[in-house]
């Protein structure tokens, strides 16, 4: 696959950021020295209209309901969900340099939580998070964090079968988060890159499929 140079794009999607192509590059780098690393990549496909439709059922139910099950109490003012009433505006980082949109944010006593609804139809065991989809989140905790001017304390990945799991943001992460960014950055402007793996979701759900010459589909 040809690189993407970055001044052809200066803002770095946050899927771009998680996509499968990502573990090619940092993850074996990063992963020990990361707290409560999950170990493997997510091995389809990401989020897409059928955890969209997932997502906007769960934010329906009550709140009592959505407590119940993990998700934070607070007031949903932003969704970038099917049938919702809300009109979901990219967010942009000029600190990141990253942009993107979060499934959902809920303003709540402790600062603002960001939410993302996977298809997964298996959630990692022992209440892990698939790296690519702790990637993702962080980056929306840094996207709303530096362009809304508020508090992130963390965010939360909800697995099909409504299993939340919870992100911790903190200076630690903020920090592994700035590596892969930049590890990303050095390897979209790589002459070529090379696919290494064989599974045909993962380019499904990447980021970079169509500047790939090496998709599975």
């Amino acid at each position: 696959m040809r690189g993407t140079s970055s001044k052809d794009d200066p803002w770095l999607p946050a899927m771009v950021i998680a996509g499968p192509h990502s573990s090619r590059f940092f993850l074996p780098r990063f992963s020990s020295s990361f707290p409560g690393w999950g170990g493997r990549d997510e091995p389809g496909p990401g989020a897409g209209n059928n955890a969209r439709c997932s997502g906007s059922g769960v934010l329906r139910t009550k709140p009592r309901v959505r407590t119940m099950i993990g998700i934070t109490a607070g007031e949903i003012f932003y969704q970038d969900l099917g049938g919702q009433p809300f009109q979901a505006e990219v967010l942009r980082s000029f600190l990141w340099g990253i942009s993107g949109k979060p499934d959902c944010l809920i303003r709540t006593a402790e600062g603002v939580v960001p939410l993302e609804f996977k298809r997964s139809k298996k959630a990692p065991a022992r209440g892990e998070i698939y790296p690519n989809h702790r990637i993702q989140n962080l980056a929306y905790c840094a996207l709303v964090e530096d362009q809304m001017r508020v508090r992130v304390p963390y965010g939360l990945v909800i697995y099909a079968g409504q299993q939340v799991r919870r992100v911790e943001y903190t200076d630690a992460s903020r920090t592994w988060l700035a590596q892969v960014i930049d590890e990303v950055r050095e390897a979209r402007l790589l002459p070529i890159v090379m696919r290494n793996h064989h599974i045909s979701g993962r380019c499904s759900g990447c980021g970079l499929r169509p500047h790939c010459d090496q998709s599975l589909i």
